[in-house]
Parts: C-alpha cells; sequence; structure tokens
C-alpha cells in the first residue's frame, strides 16, 4: 500500500490509501475461504461448494466483508505510515473495490491539537472563608424544624405561610384558560389544590398564591393575572387572566420545639449532637464551594493562557452533549421542549460556545495528564462509582452493570474521572487567596 497525506486545516488532514489490485484480490480470496467453510448448503459439506455457486448466493455478503477487510487494512496504514497525531476519524470516502484493480481509499482525520503548557503548578486562586456563621447554623435548624412541621387546621384568615386547599378556575376574555391551553392545567383549573400564601417561590399562578392571603374557608373572590410577553404557554403571552378562587381550607404550619424528644426522632441522641451534625455538614458544604470556586478559576486561567485550533469534530461531539444536558435539566424545571425547537438556532450556537470552552480545557487538562504522568487507577474508579451510584440513589453493583454492557458510557465515564483526578492534582498545588468577595459559578461539565 502507498498513501499520500494533505493538510486540510490546521486540525485536519486527509490520507489517501493506494491499495494494489492483487491486495484486494487476496482479501477477497481470504473472505471467500472464510464464507466457503461457514457457509451451510445443502448437498455440500463445509468448505466444498463450488465457487460460483458461493459467489452466485453470497455475492452481496463476500464484497462487504472483502470492503471491511480492506477498509481495516487500510485504516491501519494510514494512521502508523502518516505519523499523524490522529484524534479521531472523521470521514471515509468512498471506494470501489474489484479484485485485480488498484483502489483508491481517502480518510479525512481530525488531528490533536498542538500547543505549549501555560505554568500550571501555583495557580492563584481567590476562595471565600469557609466559615460557619452562627446565622448559617440557626437558618439549617430552621430548616429542619420546617420540615418535620404539622399542619393545623385554622378557622381565621390565612397569613402568609399559611397552606391554603383552594380551586381555582381562569379565564382570558372570558374563555376557560382550560380550553385555551388544555396542556397546561395548571394555569388554567385546579380543583382543591394546596398552595403556600404569600409564597415567594411559585410554581403556579402567581395572583392566586397572593390572592389566598387574607381569605378563610368559604371565602371566593377574583384576582387578575398579567401573562408576561414570554411567558411559557405561548397561548398566554401578554394577556390577562382572571381567576376566581373559592377557598375551602387554611392551615397553619406550627414548628416543632427543639426538645430532647425532637431529636430523638431524627436518630440524634441530644440537641447538642445535631449542632454538631449539622456544623459538620455546613463546614463540608463550605469546603466544597471552596473547591468549586478553585476549580472554575484554574479552568479559566488554563483556557485563557493557552490558544490553539479545536477540532470541528471534538467541538460538535461536544455541542451534542452540552444541548442534551441543558435540555434536561431544563425539562426538569418545567421548560417545555417546543421551546428548544423554537429557538433552535440561538441554542445550538450557545452550547457551541460553551462547548468549544470546555474541549479546549480538556486537551489542556490532558496534557498535563501526560506531562506528570497521571492515570486513573482501580481505586479512582471504584470511589466515583459508589459517588455516582450515591448521588443517583442506584445500587453501586447496577451501576458496574450499565458500564460493561455500554462501552461508550464506560469510556465517557472513565474520561470524566481522568479530568476529575486532574483538576483535584492542579487545585491541591493552586496558591489560595482567602477573599470573601469571591464567586463560585457553575462548575464546568464533566469535570
Amino acid at each position: 500500500m502507498n498513501l499520500s497525506t494533505e493538510n486540510i486545516s490546521e486540525t485536519r488532514a486527509k490520507v489517501v490509501v493506494t491499495v494494489a489490485g492483487d491486495e484486494v484480490t487476496a482479501e477477497e480470496r481470504s473472505s471467500l475461504r472464510d464464507l466457503s467453510r461457514q457457509a451451510k448448503i445443502p448437498g455440500f459439506r463445509p468448505g466444498k461448494a463450488p465457487e460460483a455457486m458461493l459467489r452466485r448466493r453470497f455475492g452481496k455478503e463476500l464484497a462487504e466483508e472483502t470492503k471491511r477487510k480492506v477498509l481495516g487494512k487500510a485504516y491501519e496504514h494510514a494512521t502508523k505510515e502518516s505519523k499523524l497525531d490522529v484524534f479521531g476519524l472523521v470521514e471515509v470516502g468512498e471506494a470501489e473495490l474489484t479484485p485485480g484493480q488498484d483502489a483508491e481509499i481517502a480518510f479525512t482525520f481530525d488531528l490533536q491539537p498542538k500547543f505549549e503548557l501555560p505554568v500550571y503548578e501555583g495557580i492563584e486562586t481567590r476562595v471565600t472563608p469557609a466559615v460557619v456563621a452562627d446565622e448559617d447554623m440557626e437558618r439549617e435548624v430552621e430548616n429542619i424544624r420546617r420540615q418535620r412541621a404539622e399542619f393545623n387546621v385554622v378557622e381565621r384568615e390565612a397569613a402568609a405561610g399559611d397552606y391554603v386547599k383552594v380551586t381555582y378556575r381562569g379565564e382570558v376574555d372570558g374563555q376557560p384558560i382550560s380550553e385555551i391551553a388544555p396542556g397546561k392545567k395548571i394555569w388554567g383549573t385546579q380543583e382543591n389544590t394546596w398552595e403556600e400564601a404569600g409564597a415567594t417561590e411559585v410554581v403556579g399562578v402567581p395572583a392566586v398564591v397572593e390572592g389566598v392571603v387574607g381569605m378563610k374557608a368559604g371565602d371566593s373572590k377574583t384576582v387578575t393575572q398579567e401573562f408576561a410577553a414570554d411567558h411559557e404557554v405561548e397561548e398566554l403571552r401578554g394577556k390577562t387572566g382572571s381567576y376566581s378562587l373559592e377557598v375551602h381550607e387554611v392551615r397553619e404550619r406550627v414548628l416543632p420545639e427543639l426538645t430532647e424528644e425532637f431529636v430523638e426522632s431524627l436518630n440524634v441522641e441530644s440537641v447538642d449532637d445535631l449542632r454538631k451534625r449539622i456544623r459538620q455538614e455546613l463546614q463540608r458544604r463550605k469546603d466544597a464551594e471552596r473547591r468549586l470556586q478553585q476549580r472554575n478559576q484554574i479552568a479559566d486561567y488554563l483556557v485563557a493562557s493557552t490558544t490553539f485550533a479545536v477540532p470541528d469534530s471534538a467541538i460538535e461531539g461536544e455541542t451534542q452533549r452540552v444541548m442534551e444536558q441543558t435540555m434536561r435539566e431544563n425539562m426538569r424545571r418545567g421548560v417545555p421542549e417546543e421551546e428548544f425547537d423554537k429557538h433552535k438556532e440561538e441554542f445550538h450556537a450557545q452550547s457551541r460556545i460553551v462547548a468549544q470552552r470546555q474541549v479546549q480545557r480538556d486537551f489542556i487538562l490532558l496534557a498535563i495528564a501526560r506531562k506528570e504522568e497521571i492515570t486513573v487507577t482501580n481505586e479512582d474508579m471504584q470511589r466515583a462509582v459508589m459517588a455516582q451510584a450515591t448521588r443517583y440513589r442506584v445500587r453501586p453493583e447496577d451501576f458496574v452493570k450499565e458500564l460493561r454492557e455500554d462501552r461508550d458510557t464506560l469510556r465517557a465515564f472513565q474520561h470524566s474521572v481522568q479530568l476529575d483526578k486532574i483538576m483535584e492534582w492542579l487545585a491541591d498545588r493552586a496558591k489560595v487567596v482567602e477573599d470573601a468577595a469571591a464567586a463560585g459559578g457553575e462548575e464546568p461539565a464533566q469535570v
């Protein structure tokens, strides 16, 4: 086999492999022998059927197997003899393979980017002090009490924080919203639903949540809701809704006292022990926040300090992953899938910007790993499996089984474990400056 190489761009090259006709013939003969041994033809023992019959019956399979073998050897020759630092295969050109005739096979490869690493040990990171304040403690104690609260029926008017059982029906210009947007029941009609009066974080209709404040069981009234121009329900955008409310019951939240009996129900020995555990958990969160700040700043520094062209195939693959991840997270928050379709081009462009930064960061991290000989051990994988299983509340053995059944998932998981290990190695060696104004931001995906 002979080859020629053409650099298409800084990160892409085409390699054309010329396969001699006698090599094509040899591979076809090899494929025919394999087929003869495996084929079951009535009246003939394996390997004894006439060649003409085999070609007539299995001509398509013979051509496909010959092509597979020729392409495999051509690919191996291209990657080895071209001396290219290949990142991935982008495309294989169409090739006509006829025994006895020379054939040209074109491979398009994306190449590993070439760049100089910046100084990466001792990167300065500014982090917030990891101090658990008394108000943090009291807030967490209050949250625990709120989680164990009782809700007692009261005859008075609802106050902010009470839970109210209410029926509401919405209209726009006299037409029921349940007819205007039948798939969005929360904006139309709800029977005997519970709402937290005056809540600041509202899932449903804000006017209803505010409207039930001051109402008691048996009361009725009408409230108005102005729908924003970018409201999630297209049919309601920029319109004014009228909601009739009927309150059936009001319940007051009663927090339990912080007694020894209460803390025992939490499987804690004493109030002091509860506060100790809370402080430890808050300290763990503070430490995690500091680490996240460090990792984000390290990633920002590495990307800003290193400029190089990134393979298009790497960016496209990461763009797709970013888009899928963003869609899952937003759909969990209630954003309908149709919203992504309406802004498809903008969504893809934004995701590509994020993906390019992340791919660039990953190339730098992997280059550091090669230089420092940072590898993933079995212990690293075991810890990562346990952490992932705990996070998603699945059995570790089930998660391991999923990894073993899907090679792509396993490779992606190993990749994320390696990147995480490199980032921790850098954070361990970073310079730490405490700064109360330091901000954390979001952690880069897969690190």
